[in-house]
């Protein structure tokens, strides 16, 4: 008797050890899946929590990482992402999602190092399964970074071999073949992915945008239209239409569109009939739509900061004070209203008190760039050139792709006789802001002040191939002067002084 309780105890032990085993996997299983049905809910909260409780129960797990970045990244919470994303490829090195999303992330940075560790990542996970189109498409958004057109071309190729219906990788493609200069190969990509998927607005839109691009506005128009009549409730084929149709001069059509996606359920767009009406000049009109969308939602942020611009750009500052004191009496750490309250005080010239509040800002909100900029221009007011420097610098460091903030940065340490220092501020910038003409015509400056003078010669040629403004043709008046072309020089302050009669620095020169 005593035996059989021996083996029934046993037994029970054994059941129940595999029991709870069997329970965890159905509890780890769940919360993966719970937390995939918040994260298509756009439940980012819940759905961080779901992955996270996932990830204590399978500590030697990388998916729930995986997963948990890909929430994080939903949510705007880019740091946490990477952050989880990473521990997901040191658990597991060869998980090809966080891999090929770690990459992603990688290429869109503008150092070379970076993107030859998204190369390398996307490499790996390419040696195991080639037929990866996401690796692929990722791979050649880095190749083209780095410069290499061809074997960005190549990948995109194989990309859309495995997957025909890529639409990303075709509009990918098309955008490299535009800058390999093969405007007809860049359509025919494009027309094809539409006759691969003929009810996706996607190819239609990447489509549109090429047309435009090339200057055939008529037939972007109807890719457009066929793209809102495939889904009538999406907003980007209807904000693009609109913007054609205004600046056609058909601005009855566009403001029907602009109603139409203010008043869908797409909460980004709320804000545009009221955006349009005030670009109309219609300010009243406008402010009565900010209003009401205010009280709609009081809680929206952005909408109480357009609303406060619209009341203060109609001289309707009390309103827009009262609102902003009544909403820090309820929450004092609120840093939006905190901004713009300093905003008003550095108006009024009540410089002490916006430093204040300014500095309370950092206190809640230490990587805030406008509390930086704003500060810079409160050390600029008080003639502090330093102080005014490492603001400017802080703000820049917090946000990269401001460049109004890089130029003013640049602008500064010339002002105070450093033109290297602006120089090395002026070589970080994106790809993007370097053809930028204002960009150009300061990084000119910088170089001709630094003394590279033929270095300063070939911005100013590359800048005239983009367009003959007057502050380039200035430069370049500046630049035949120093070789002693002054017949050259007066030629182009002539031009200078054609296109603009005013231009001071066209004037010193003569």
């Amino acid at each position: 008797m005593m035996r059989h309780c021996k083996i029934f105890l046993a037994l029970a032990l054994m059941l129940a050890a595999a029991g709870c085993r069997k329970g965890g996997e159905r509890d780890y299983n769940g919360l993966l899946s719970s937390g995939d049905q918040y994260l298509a809910q756009k439940d980012y909260v819940r759905a961080t929590l779901e992955y996270r409780n996932a990830a204590k129960l399978a500590p030697d797990q990388a998916e729930p990482l995986y997963r948990l970045g890909l929430a994080y990244l939903a949510a705007g919470n880019v740091s946490d992402g990477v952050a989880a994303l990473v521990k997901a490829t040191e658990k597991d090195p060869k998980h090809a999602g966080a891999q090929v999303k770690l990459a992603e992330l990688l290429a869109n940075s503008q150092d070379p190092k970076l993107l030859e560790d998204a190369q390398q990542r996307l490499k790996e996970v390419l040696s195991v399964s080639s037929a990866r189109s996401d690796a692929l498409t990722v791979l050649a958004v880095t190749e083209s970074r780095l410069g290499n057109l061809e074997a960005a071309e190549q990948h995109l190729r194989e990309a859309l071999q495995s997957s025909p219906a890529d639409i990303k990788a075709a509009a990918i493609l098309a955008r490299v073949k535009l800058a390999r200069r093969d405007p007809e190969g860049a359509e025919k990509v494009l027309r094809a992915a539409i006759e691969g998927s003929p009810n996706a607005i996607e190819p239609r839109l990447a489509l549109a945008d090429f047309l435009l691009l090339v200057n055939r506005r008529a037939e972007a128009e109807k890719e457009l239209e066929a793209a809102l009549k495939i889904d009538p409730s999406n907003a980007r084929p209807a904000l693009g239409l609109a913007a054609l149709y205004y600046w056609s001069g058909r601005k009855q059509e566009a403001e029907q569109l602009y109603r139409k996606v203010s008043a869908s359920k797409d909460a980004r767009w709320r804000y545009i009939y009221g955006a349009f009406l005030f670009t109309e000049g219609r300010r009243d009109e406008a402010i009565r739509e900010f209003e009401r969308l205010y009280r709609e939602n009081p809680g929206d942020r952005e909408a109480r900061t357009r609303l406060v611009a619209a009341w203060l750009s109609a001289g309707r500052t009390k309103e827009a004070e009262q609102l902003l004191e009544s909403v820090l009496k309820k929450n004092p750490r609120d840093v939006d209203a905190l901004l713009i309250k300093s905003e008003l005080l550095l108006r009024e010239g009540r410089v002490n008190d916006a430093q204040q509040n300014l500095n309370e800002v950092l206190r809640f909100q230490p990587e805030s760039a406008a509390a930086h900029l704003l500060l810079a221009r409160i050390y600029g007011l008080r003639g502090s050139r330093r102080l005014e420097i490492q603001q400017l610098a802080e703000a820049l460091g917090r946000a990269p792709d401001q460049l109004s903030t890089r130029l003013a940065l640049a602008r500064l340490h010339m002002e105070s006789g450093a033109p290297r220092s602006a120089l090395d501020v002026l070589n970080q910038a994106p790809p993007r802001q370097k053809r930028n003409l204002s960009f150009i015509v300061v990084r000119n400056n910088a170089m001709l002040g630094a003394g590279l003078i033929e270095e300063y010669g070939q911005g100013v040629a590359e800048g005239l191939k983009i367009a003959r403004i007057p502050d380039l043709l200035v430069q370049e008046a500046q630049w035949k002067l120093l070789r002693k072309d002054f017949n050259g020089a007066r030629s182009s302050l002539e031009e200078a002084l054609k296109l603009n009669p005013e231009h001071l620095g066209a004037l010193d020169v003569w």
